[in-house]
């Protein structure tokens, strides 16, 4: 069974005891999402009015499915994603306390970021200086990235954006000679929406 939340959970289990006057003690509460699962620890619940707080574990989460949320175009991760993070929800938002991060297990992976930048960007590998923008070198990295490391910062206040900031370090073996790379890069919600304007600007 699905269930309408933030995410689309399923196979959701919930072991609580009930205190009475409305009030809960979740001792577990386990779901999938995608392949994966989410468990949290024990939390008290009595209210989404009020909100509740609990620690989150994900385990085993595709991270081309959780790259879906960027809505970047042709966008290809190879992975799994486990993480931890503190939330606090209420009936209409949530929060993520400052320190929760999620990472690729056994790493290394692929990235492939390959917008159709054909009309205006076209890049021969061969001839490459590294004298090219920021932007351009940033795609030609991620044009077939080989990374190492991959995870991801995260924190998020009540009424506000998501704040999430990757680190990402990897080479492209077909550029540069293979000369590492390596990106610290805030995606926040604001951020990838200068991304797909500055993409669209030069396709």
């Amino acid at each position: 069974q699905q269930v309408n939340s933030f995410l689309p959970l399923r196979r959701v289990k919930l072991l609580f005891q009930h205190l009475g006057s409305g009030r809960f003690k979740v001792q577990k509460a386990e779901a999938r999402l995608e392949k994966g699962t989410l468990t949290t620890g024990p939390f008290d619940f009595e209210s989404l009015d009020e909100g509740v707080a609990f620690a989150l574990q994900m385990q085993g989460i595709s991270a081309q499915y959780l790259s879906s949320f960027s809505k970047l175009p042709s966008l290809e991760i190879t992975g799994l994603v486990d993480g931890t993070m503190n939330i606090k929800a209420t009936d209409t938002d949530f929060a993520i306390e400052k320190g929760g991060k999620i990472w690729v297990r056994n790493p290394p992976g692929i990235i492939r970021y390959r917008p159709d930048l054909s009309k205006n960007l076209q890049h021969n590998l061969e001839k490459l200086t590294g004298n090219e923008n920021p932007m351009d070198l940033a795609l030609i990295a991620l044009w077939n990235m080989h990374y190492d490391e991959l995870e991801m910062k995260l924190d998020k206040k009540l009424g506000e954006e998501l704040n999430a900031v990757l680190q990402l370090k990897g080479r492209n073996p077909e550029a540069f000679s293979g000369h590492p790379f390596e990106f610290n890069i805030n995606v926040s919600g604001e951020t990838l929406r200068l991304i797909r304007e500055a993409i669209a600007s030069i396709e």
